[in-house]
C-alpha cells in the first residue's frame, strides 16, 4: 500500500466484464492490465477499481479459480479496490447466480 500512497496514480482505461452463472472464471483483459499502446504502454496496472452490478460474484486475487460457493464475495452494488499490481494481474471471478456486470477502471 505504501507504493500507492507515495506515488500518484492516473486512470488510463476501463472495461466492462459480463459474468454469467456456470461460465468459466473471468479475469481482466491482458491489454488493459499491461497496455502496449498510448501514454502508459510498457507499464502495468497498479490499481483496479471494480464496481459490481446486477448480482453477486465470487473472486480470488491469487490466481486460484473461484467457484460459485468458494471465494471472496463481491455483492451487487459493492465496490472493490485492488491496490496491488499482483492482485490486479491474478484477479479471477465467477458469478453466484444469474448474470453480473462488472465495471473496472485501471490506474498506473
Amino acid at each position: 500500500m505504501a507504493d500507492i500512497v507515495d506515488k500518484p496514480v492516473d486512470p488510463y482505461t476501463s472495461e466492462t466484464i459480463v459474468v454469467g452463472v456456470g461460465s468459466a472464471a473471468v479475469g481482466f483483459a491482458t491489454t488493459n492490465v499491461h497496455p502496449s499502446t498510448g501514454l502508459f504502454r510498457g507499464q502495468r496496472a497498479r490499481v483496479a477499481y471494480v464496481g459490481n452490478e446486477t448480482t453477486s460474484v465470487r473472486f480470488h486475487v491469487t490466481g486460484t479459480v473461484p467457484a460459485a460457493a468458494c471465494g471472496m464475495i463481491l455483492a451487487d452494488g459493492a465496490y472493490l479496490m485492488l491496490d496491488s499490481p499482483t492482485a490486479v494481474e491474478n484477479f479471477l471471478t465467477v458469478c453466484t447466480g444469474g448474470t453480473a456486470t462488472l465495471y473496472i477502471t485501471y490506474f498506473a
